[in-house]
């Protein structure tokens, strides 16, 4: 009597024959620009990329953008923009030659209300409604920060946050599909944010940054071994790098189960 042996074709999560994923986030590392960076409050020389408003100066200094990221790629020579070696940090792009530099954070909003800095990017289409997409990017914790934070977020929409109106306030009106409540303070190590939302038709644009005030920013003081705050002030400031948003909601088909002897073949994957 022939043995027969029972195959059960299951594949998980991401598909191994179907497909391709495809990220919709364009230029999503920042490799592409308009202009190389040379200066702070740069993130719109990045392409398709953006922040929510890049007129406000905050009066006591009124020589500089606020709530503007920094775009910083290894292209450019000046201490502001340069990577690896910058004023604020030394470290590398996850991948490729650029990245942004956000601050997430400031612990005297009464001083200085332009505490938060907000990056925009464009989707290549509008989310469908009713799909399921994937959103991921990267952070590190800047060198020499007095604060690490969790909190940190996307918040995915038709552009109704894009507003001129003091955007630089905390915008918490808003709450972010995709948001770790954990502290991250790593260094050196990319942390990967990633979670998923449902499409509602309208979604076009992804905005990442903090979304929550003071009392509800989970914050860690951070201290050098003499036990006193670190060189960076009152501020929380990230590197943020490979932002994607990736429709999973095909589910994969890699076959009819099948019944096959000892010897005999089957076909793993679907028939064009």
């Amino acid at each position: 009597m022939k043995k027969s042996i029972f195959l059960l074709y299951f594949i998980c999560a991401f598909p191994l024959f179907g497909k391709a994923q495809i990220n919709l986030v364009l230029n999503p590392s920042f490799e592409v620009y308009a202009h190389c960076p040379d200066g702070a409050d740069e993130a719109t020389y990045a392409n398709y990329w953006t922040t929510l408003d890049s007129s406000w100066r905050a009066p006591d200094w009124s020589h500089d953008l606020e709530g503007v990221p920094e775009y910083c790629n290894i292209c450019s020579s000046n201490i502001s923009a340069s990577v690896p070696d910058n004023q604020a940090f030394y470290h590398y792009p996850r991948t490729g030659n650029g990245m942004m530099q956000l601050q997430m954070y400031h612990d005297q909003p009464d001083h200085s209300p332009y505490d938060r800095d907000y990056l925009q990017g464009h989707l290549a289409h509008t989310l469908e409604e009713g799909k399921t997409y994937s959103v991921t990017f990267y952070v590190v914790h800047e060198h020499w920060e007095a604060y690490a934070i969790g909190h940190i977020g996307a918040y995915l929409d038709d552009g109704t946050i894009d507003t001129t109106h003091n955007p630089e306030w905390t915008q918490s009106q808003y709450t972010p599909q995709i948001v770790d409540t954990s502290v991250i303070n790593d260094t050196t190590n990319w942390t990967k944010i990633q979670g998923v939302l449902t499409g509602d038709g309208h979604q076009r644009l992804i905005t990442i940054g903090n979304f929550y005030d003071l009392a509800h920013t989970n914050v860690r003081v951070l201290v050098d071994t003499n036990g006193s705050y670190a060189f960076g002030g009152a501020y929380a400031w990230y590197l943020v790098d490979d932002v994607s948003v990736i429709d999973c909601s095909n589910v994969p088909f890699a076959g009819n189960d099948t019944m096959i002897h000892p010897g005999d073949s089957a076909f793993l994957g679907p028939h064009e």
